[in-house]
């Protein structure tokens, strides 16, 4: 997630330099944890679990090791949202 963390004095970590964390939900095709207030990308947030704060982390961590069912359809989502991202697929919505 994006810890608010100033980087040379002018940088802020998750503010004004990325975490990575949309490149490797992309790259691998792998759901999201992430704070709330991250500037999320649309085609990422039916693959994404979001939280307010670290109480509300730790309830959402309990939540999703005991549902099974929706961390298999977090994953299926992500594949799907990560097909959005390959070449072929940029490709064709920059000739269209």
């Amino acid at each position: 997630g994006n810890m608010h963390v100033k980087l040379m004095g002018s940088a802020v970590y998750g503010k004004t330099k990325d975490t990575g964390a949309i490149y490797n939900m992309i790259k691998y095709a792998r759901p999201g944890l992430l704070p709330a207030h991250y500037d999320l990308i649309d085609e990422l947030v039916s693959s994404t679990w979001v939280y307010n704060d670290y109480q509300d982390l730790g309830k959402l961590l309990k939540h999703i090791m005991h549902h099974s069912q929706e961390q298999s359809e977090m994953h299926k989502n992500a594949l799907q949202n990560s097909a959005y991202f390959t070449p072929a697929a940029v490709y064709s919505r920059f000739r269209n």
